[in-house]
């Protein structure tokens, strides 16, 4: 009996044991590989702000949580030329960081500007080092440097300059200085060893005390008076009423080493050896007290004391461990530490001691012991054993210790690096229910006689008491004890108001367990499906049993929906197959979770979405049922995949689903159903989507509980507070997803993967910490930013009130962090750029960039939450205004707008000035093209007359046997239709020179005038005028168009002869003037006012008096357009009855010619057309078939003249516009045509383009006879296709031997074709002509050659033959065949064949007998016949000379 006592003692403890054992802290380590500089971390400190700071031995560190930040000094000063080991670090109440170098020499880095300082940069200093052994910054912000030898420095503001504090100067204190204290008046006193010296605060008065060799080494203030220990037990006493001392004796005979205050009404006094007193100062009481020697160490000493926030005194004793002084009780306690093993490093350890902000006591010892003090035990804990079993092992031995702000804990070990610490929230406790077995819980009960029960997924139900003793687990026959456990797993337990208990399971249906009258054992009812029972379980996988408030069990299954349970027949249930006929099972079949609202609707959750039931509680029936799904809405739910409902104490429901975070229903129709839902996601502040459980707590918080992670949801501030810490704790394990309670004593049970979490909701505390929300860091066009003068940066970017950038500074990087130390990566950020961001943009990174900003202010805001998840209120603004580039100001605007408004106003003016002159000149120039269209037209119609005035007549005069007085009338009507058409070409000449090309070309001007004067010697001569030339240029060559020169000079000669009388001289000069070279038309005749000289230009204008000689006004115009068109300059000087000079200046070379339009530059000679004269030789060849030539004009007298001349040697053909010459050329297929171009419905070129597009008449040759003189037409004439251009009026002559030349020229061409030339023929005759007109021409002749070929050997194959298979009559394919070849069908079949045999003889692999059968000639003798008509040699000769 006494050893089951024994076993279930150990037992229960054991089971205690599991239960309160954990991990107590988490650690997080810091190394070079996350931004150390070095590994050797010396001291740690926080500044103000919440930066941490780390010294090493490479630099000193700051870190935001995230990055850390490296200083050293700058090798380039050589006033800080020393290495960068350093060793502590001091913060005063400026900021500023004070560190103190492995040789003692101390530097001041400001954070603001990044720079170090130090003493020797002044010059008593330089030469004469001054060693530190202490850096005291004060609440006043001084900072002294204390000598144990040189006396000290004070710095006494934010200005780096030294004051210096020694025997040798004006202070005259004691080189020997133990300490420096500042009192509550922020006075200064300096105890040395010769002692005291008080200072005003601004250091300015002083006063000495115990001059006399009174050493002093501790001072501390209480109340109204100011203690100073020193020598041999004595403490002087200053009271700051009266400026008097009085002196208390300790009875020690030691030094007085330090005073530390307890309270206001206590005092520690701790004397160097091992002796310390208490004093009360109510009382006046001075008890002494004794350190006991330690086994280790006989010779305790005091070597330091600290009083922690419970008024208990640790002092340091340097035997390895920590002596306690309890102030209350007056006892005294060794406490020894147990030492860690020593290494080679020669870095001395140091006793620390600390209190963080939740009064933890951590203790490291000299010896290397590192531990935490808990007051419940009154014991030294080894932070070594409250690690986790898979954190970074680190050393017990520190070279320095800190705890922030939050409480974490920073360690600098012989491990190398940081170690945080952070310290679990003791609210949270994990707990196993098998240390060795399954502890995946899958759901939990409280009872009436609050016993928990646990279930896991091995299949056993564990049962602790209210104490959490194990009782053991249920067995299968319903007792709490131990055995085999109740079949299958179960998934839901909960009691009913019976207390029955009745448990879900996954597999084996429902267990009710009914208690015996004590609840010590149960009786078993098991329910599972029965086929044949439509009342049984219609599903053996229960996921959840429910009672409602009217005692009614509900339960849901995972594939047979959900079933209610009858209170009065055992065993029978309502479901789907009997009762609830409304049931929609095909949706609601796979349920999760029920709950129930205030009016009695139930909640039923499964996979495909919400359903909301009415039950009828007198039928067993559904009245009512809906169904919610996931809506993209605002009004539906998150997602469809139900997993938990809650509702709360003050009736709200709240949904959690699988990927959709969780719902709350906010609104309801009149009878009671949802009509809207609010989602709450990772879109406003959810860690996850993923929601398993919700739970309320005691303070009416609901615990959001994901896979990993946890959260309390304050349904009022409608905040959520995240528990990070949770995932250490269950240490990668995850939340199960029904196991969940509330007990008695008020905690809150959380099942896990592995085992359970008891929550003390009592003792959680809202995480109100406020982290300082830093700018970090400050990139411009990704570079960082430097510090300092030429910078936008003056100080850190922290510390900037406001950013002012210029215009090419628009690509910046902002970055930032919240200066949370514990769960930096968990924390949330939401900044915006007024002017650039319309609202707060959520993120987890710490930077920002904007990219090209315009000039403007703008206002950067940041915020984050705390490490909680909380939102706080720790915005930090920075303005920023890029300044605008001087062509940006405002001023600079208002010019742009006034030098805009001039430009509009001055460009408007100008644009209806010249659009008024634009009116008037195209108005002018309208009249002046109407007047030169209307004398062209004229001309034009002048042109056809004519010819039929000098083509006739010129015929007349060439008869013979024509009458000799009749051919002197037909002279004389010669000689003047010939003046005629001179007038006539005069005003067509002036549209020419408008629109022709200028061919340039170098000519010795001289010479060329000289010819055209001796042309017109005659003329002048037949009006008794002398002309001379007076040739001064010596062969000067000028570059001009010799035509337009013979025109220019033709119009001057002939205005100077029109004017000059009988008996009068002209003179022709040619000069050089300068660069130019002037030409000089002079007369002396009649001459001209100053009036006429001023239109003497105009166009159609004659001033001429004489009205018996007509002018057409049009001769100088000419002459101006010329001079002009050439870039010259003519020059006009006359005086009435005197005479008139014309001056006309060239410049010489080429190069003006290339600013003007329409000019060509050649070195060709220009060579006038040759005529072709028509042969007359009587044994000329004549064709004896007849040609048909086509004649197109519009004139019907001059068409008929045409036909006339030329019905004697060709069948003509007449049409009187291109449409029906058309029709004509389709059907007849002409040899030739002759064709206007001026004509009705169709014109010429029209006409020539249907020609050449036409198979069948892209062959023929035309001529065009038109009035059209101008290059334009001409060159658009041969561009079109023509064969050639005549102007009217014409010769008959020219006429016929242009025709006649044409057409032999081209049968020439053909007379011996061979299959060489066949491709090239149409280019030969076409000449001009387009491409187009070839391919169509070329195509003809392959296609007929390619024919022939494939019918080479076909003796039979005919004319007939070849004609069947082109798309054309017989006539026509005859016709174009001879025109394009000169031979009929039949002579070109021959001519392939034979040339085919040709080339097969050069092969020399057949005989001539073969080859004439290959070719379709059985004769070999008419074969050689025909061989020798066609190559000109017979086929053994050929062969001859093909070998």
């Amino acid at each position: 009996m006494r050893i089951i006592l024994v076993l279930s003692a150990l037992l229960i403890l054991q089971n205690v044991q599991n239960i309160a054992a954990q991990p107590k802290l988490s650690v997080q380590h810091y190394g070079i590989e996350d931004g150390l500089p070095q590994k050797t971390v010396m001291d740690i400190l926080q500044d103000q702000k919440g930066f941490m700071w780390f010294s090493t031995w490479d630099g000193i560190s700051k870190f935001d949580g995230a990055t850390f930040r490296s200083y050293i000094l700058n090798k380039e000063d050589t006033r800080l030329m020393r290495g960068n080991r350093f060793d502590k670090l001091y913060l005063d109440k400026h900021g500023y960081i004070w560190t103190q170098t492995h040789d003692n020499d101390i530097y001041r880095f400001d954070p603001r500007l990044e720079t170090f300082s130090n003493i020797r940069w002044f010059p008593q200093f330089k030469n004469n080092p001054f060693h530190v052994s202490k850096v005291i910054p004060t609440a006043s912000g001084k900072v002294w440097l204390v000598s144990n030898n040189e006396g000290c420095i004070c710095f006494k503001d934010t200005v780096f300059k030294p004051m210096l504090f020694n025997i040798g100067n004006d202070k005259h204190i004691d080189d020997q200085v133990r300490e420096v204290f500042e009192d509550k008046e922020k006075r200064s006193w300096i105890l040395t060893d010769n002692g005291l010296f008080q200072f005003s605060p601004d250091l300015k008065s002083q006063r000495s005390y115990f001059t006399n060799g009174v050493n002093f080494f501790s001072a501390v203030e209480l109340g109204n008076e100011i203690w100073f220990g020193s020598r041999d037990g004595n403490i002087y006493i200053f009271n700051k009423g009266n400026n008097e001392f009085r002196l208390l004796t300790t009875g020690s005979h030691s030094i007085i080493g330090s005073l530390k205050k307890i309270d206001e009404q206590h005092l520690l006094i701790c004397s160097a050896k091992s002796d310390f007193f208490s004093y009360d100062a109510t009382t006046g009481n001075l008890k002494r007290y004794a350190i006991s020697p330690s086994a280790d160490n006989v010779n305790t000493v005091i070597k330091s004391c600290y009083i922690d926030t419970r008024k208990n005194a640790w002092i340091e004793t340097g035997t390895g461990g920590v002596t306690c002084f309890n102030t209350k009780t007056g006892t005294v306690k060794y406490y020894p530490i147990k030492t860690a093993a020593r290494n080679d490093n020669l870095v001395t350890l140091k006793f620390l001691i600390w209190e963080d902000i939740n009064h933890h006591l951590w203790i490291h010892s000299s010896g290397g012991g590192f531990v935490l003090y808990d007051p419940l035990t009154d014991k030294l804990i080894p932070v070594a054993d409250m690690r986790p079993a898979d954190a970074n092992l680190f050393s017990s031995m520190l070279y320095a210790g800190f705890s922030d702000k939050q409480g974490n804990l920073w360690l600098s070990t012989r491990s190398q690096g940081i170690e945080k610490l952070i310290l679990n929230d003791p609210a949270f406790t994990l707990s196993v229910v098998n240390p060795k077995g399954n502890n995946n819980v899958r759901s939990m009960l409280e009872d009436s006689h609050h016993r928990v029960w646990i279930a896991t997924k091995d299949g056993t139900i564990t049962i602790y008491n209210s104490g959490w003793q194990k009782l053991g687990i249920i067995t299968g026959d319903g007792v709490i004890g131990t055995g085999k456990p109740l079949g299958g797993m179960a998934y839901s337990m909960i009691e009913d108001a019976e207390s029955n208990i009745w448990i879900g399971t996954k597999g084996e249906g429902v267990y009710k367990l009914v208690p015996d009258g004590w609840g010590k054992k149960f009786k078993v009812l098991h329910y599972v499906t029965n086929k044949a029972d439509p009342y049984s379980l219609t599903d053996n996988r229960v996921y959840r049993v429910f009672v409602d408030s009217r005692n009614r069990v509900w339960i849901g299954t995972y594939a047979g929906g959900l079933n209610l349970a009858d209170n009065h027949v055992d065993g029978r249930f309502y479901n789907f197959k009997n009762q609830f006929k409304n049931y929609p099972i095909n949706a609601a079949y796979h349920i999760r979770s029920i709950a129930e609202d205030r009016a009695g609707k139930l909640y039923v959750g499964a996979t495909l979405g919400l359903f909301v039931i009415t039950p009828n509680t007198a039928l067993n029936k559904l009245d009512e049922i809906r169904h919610y799904k996931r809506s993209p809405t605002n009004a539906g739910l998150g997602a469809n995949d139900i997993y938990d409902i809650c509702t709360t104490s003050n009736g709200d429901i709240y949904i959690a689903t699988f990927g959709g975070g969780f719902d709350k229903v906010v609104n309801k129709d009149k009878k009671g159903f949802p009509t809207r839902f609010f989602n709450y996601s990772t879109k406003n502040g959810v860690v996850s989507d993923l929601i398993q459980q919700i739970k309320e707590d005691e303070q009416h918080r609901l615990w959001i509980v994901c896979e990993a992670n946890l959260m309390r949801f304050d349904p009022v501030r409608n905040t959520f507070e995240n528990h990070y810490d949770i995932a250490r704790l269950i240490k990668g394990d995850n939340f199960s997803e029904g196991g969940n309670i509330n007990t008695s004593t008020g905690n809150l049970i959380l099942g896990t993967t592995g085992g359970f979490i008891s929550i003390n909701t009592a003792k959680l505390k809202a995480d109100a910490f406020n982290p300082y929300m830093a700018i970090t860091g400050f990139r411009i066009a990704n570079h960082d930013v430097p510090i300092g003068n030429a910078s936008p940066l003056a100080s850190h970017i922290d510390d900037m009130r406001a950013l002012i950038l210029n215009s090419k500074q628009n690509f910046i990087t902002l970055s930032f962090a919240a200066l949370d130390m514990s769960y930096t990566r968990q924390m949330r950020y939401q900044y915006k750029l007024d002017g650039v961001d319309n609202d707060w943009i959520d993120t987890r990174e710490r930077s920002v960039n904007y990219i090209n900003l315009s000039p403007g202010n703008y206002v950067f805001h940041v915020r984050s939450t705390n490490s909680k998840g909380l939102w706080i209120n720790n915005e930090h603004q920075l303005p920023i205004t890029i300044v605008p580039a001087i062509w940006q100001t405002w001023w600079a605007i208002i010019l742009y707008l006034l030098a805009g408004l001039s430009l509009v106003f001055f460009v408007s003016r100008w644009i209806i000035t010249f659009y008024r002159l634009k009116d008037r000149l195209l108005l002018e120039k309208e009249q002046t093209e109407m007047k030169t269209n209307f004398f062209t037209d004229i001309s034009h119609e002048l042109r056809t007359p004519l010819t039929m005035i000098v083509s006739p007549v010129e015929q007349l005069l060439e008869e013979e046997g024509v009458n000799r007085s009749v051919k002197d009338r037909l002279q004389l009507v010669l000689k003047n239709s010939q003046r005629m058409l001179r007038l006539v070409n005069q005003i067509l000449d002036f549209r020419k020179i408008q629109n022709q090309l200028l061919l340039v070309r170098e000519i010795a001007i001289g010479e060329q005038i000289a010819a055209i004067a001796g042309d017109f010697t005659n003329t002048a001569g037949l009006h008794g005028i002398t002309l001379k030339v007076n040739d001064e240029s010596r062969g000067k060559s000028v570059w001009l168009d010799p035509d337009s020169l013979e025109k220019m000079m033709f119009n001057l000669l002939s205005n100077a002869v029109k004017y000059t009388p009988k008996g009068g001289v002209i003179e022709i000069n040619i000069f050089q003037a300068n660069d130019k070279v002037a030409v000089q038309v002079k007369d002396y005749g009649t001459g001209m006012n100053n009036e006429i000289i001023r239109e003497l230009f105009s166009r159609f204008v004659s001033h001429n008096p004489d009205k018996t000689k007509p002018s057409t006004g049009i001769g100088l115009s000419i002459v101006k357009e010329i001079v002009d068109r050439h870039g010259a300059e003519i020059k006009v000087e006359s005086q009435q009855n005197i005479g008139s000079t014309f001056t006309i200046l060239f410049l010489t070379g080429a190069a003006h010619f290339a600013r003007l339009e329409n000019i060509v530059i050649t070195d060709a000679v220009i060579k006038p057309d040759i005529i072709v004269k028509a042969d007359k030789s009587p044994d000329q060849k004549t064709n004896p078939q007849i040609d048909t030539l086509l004649l197109i004009e519009d004139d019907d007298d001059l068409r008929q003249y045409l036909s006339g001349l030329l019905s004697a040697d060709y069948k003509v053909l007449q049409a009187n516009n291109g449409e029906a010459a058309l029709a004509i050329v389709l059907k007849e297929v002409p040899d030739f045509i002759v064709s206007d171009i001026m004509m009705p419905k169709m014109d010429g070129f029209a006409f020539l383009k249907a020609l050449r597009d036409h198979p069948l008449t892209s062959h023929i040759p035309l001529i065009f006879l038109t009035a059209k003189t101008d290059p334009d037409t001409e060159i658009a004439a041969y561009e079109r296709g023509a064969d050639a251009f005549m102007t009217k009026p014409f010769t008959a002559k020219l006429l016929r031997s242009r025709i006649k030349t044409m057409m032999e020229q081209r049968k020439r061409l053909y007379s011996t074709p061979d299959e060489k030339n066949t491709a090239t023929v149409q280019a030969k005759v076409a000449g001009k002509s387009q491409l187009r007109i070839v391919d169509l021409n070329e195509s003809f002749l392959i296609k007929i050659k390619q024919e022939i070929e494939k019918n080479i050997s076909n003796p039979t194959f005919s004319v007939d033959d070849l004609i069947s298979i082109m798309p054309m009559s017989r006539t026509v394919f005859v016709k174009k065949l001879k025109s394009l070849t000169g031979q009929s069908p039949v002579e070109y079949i021959r001519t392939v064949k034979i040339n085919h045999a040709a080339r097969l003889i050069e092969t020399r692999q057949y005989s001539i007998k073969e080859i004439s059968h290959m070719v379709g000639i059985s004769d070999t003798k008419y074969f050689a016949h025909r061989f020798k008509e066609v190559m000109g040699m017979l086929p053994k000769e050929y062969k001859k000379q093909s070998e």
